[in-house]
């Protein structure tokens, strides 16, 4: 006899690409550039360029880091 938690450790799997932040990376990269993302980011460009092939997710906290990179980008652009 099967017991539950069997059934739920076979169906268990972990998602590591999000398409849906792989696209925000995309789009964000061609605005503001790799360098410029990964200065304002902290982290490598390699990094940027894992995240937008979908090799490695972006993290929660990275993505509002990434919003607050897009707000400036975006006020930037309406001030002008």
């Amino acid at each position: 006899m099967k017991r539950a938690s069997d059934s739920r450790r076979r169906f268990k799997f972990i998602v590591t690409d999000n398409p849906s932040r792989q696209l925000i990376v995309q789009q964000a990269e061609k605005l503001l550039g790799r360098k410029q993302m990964a200065k304002g980011l902290r982290v490598s460009e390699d990094e940027i360029q894992s995240w937008r092939d979908g090799k490695t997710s972006l993290s929660d906290s990275q993505l509002l880091k990434l919003s607050d990179l897009l707000a400036k980008y975006a006020a930037g652009k309406h001030d002008r």
